[in-house]
């Protein structure tokens, strides 16, 4: 789960608070273009979100998270490599729309996976690698950013990206429709 929180994590803070400077500094965008931009996508994580919490419990919740992530990879592969504006927007909405909606998911699922004995202490370290994630990403893209420029950055995020989708998918418990009980039992 830490490299789930620390990936996903990253990713969203990494993305969020670079994308107007990227757009502004790689694409020639006016800074108020680029504010619109970020806000378009802030709005797009609110849909992103609420689907995700509705599907977390119809679908195992690893595979939401690996869905997501899935999508998440797919538009930060749009971003890297569209050189169309109206893709750009639509890519960058989709990622910030499922790496939002990815939290949904994950939040439910690490609280599933720890013994109830130390839940709030497994939930609190998987937040606090996310937050690592989150401090380390923006600086990450700023410094590759200056060396290998706006696409390769993006490609960094699909790498990123991809490898928690591998995680869940390989790694991650089944937990849709068993007590919490079971799930200790499981993984005791």
């Amino acid at each position: 789960m830490w490299v789930i929180w620390f990936t996903l994590t990253g990713v969203n803070y990494g993305f969020a608070s670079w994308l107007p400077t990227l757009l502004v500094t790689a694409k020639g965008f006016a800074i108020t273009k680029s504010f619109l931009y970020g806000l378009v996508t802030a709005l797009a994580q609110v849909p992103g979100y609420y689907i995700a919490a509705a599907l977390i419990d119809r679908i195992e919740r690893k595979w939401v998270i690996a869905l997501y992530a899935t999508g998440a990879t797919l538009s930060a592969l749009l971003v890297a490599l569209t050189g169309s504006e109206v893709l750009l927007l639509v890519g960058a909405a989709f990622l910030a729309a499922f790496i939002n909606g990815s939290a949904a998911a994950y939040y439910v699922y690490t609280s599933e996976l720890y013994p109830t004995a130390i839940r709030t202490t497994g939930m609190g370290a998987a937040s606090a690698v996310g937050r690592c994630g989150a401090i380390l990403s923006p600086i990450a893209i700023g410094y590759l950013y200056g060396a290998v420029g706006f696409s390769k950055v993006f490609l960094g995020l699909v790498g990123l990206l991809a490898i928690a989708v591998l995680v869940v998918a390989v790694f991650g418990e089944r937990t849709a429709g068993h007590s919490l009980e079971h799930i200790e039992s499981r993984t005791a």
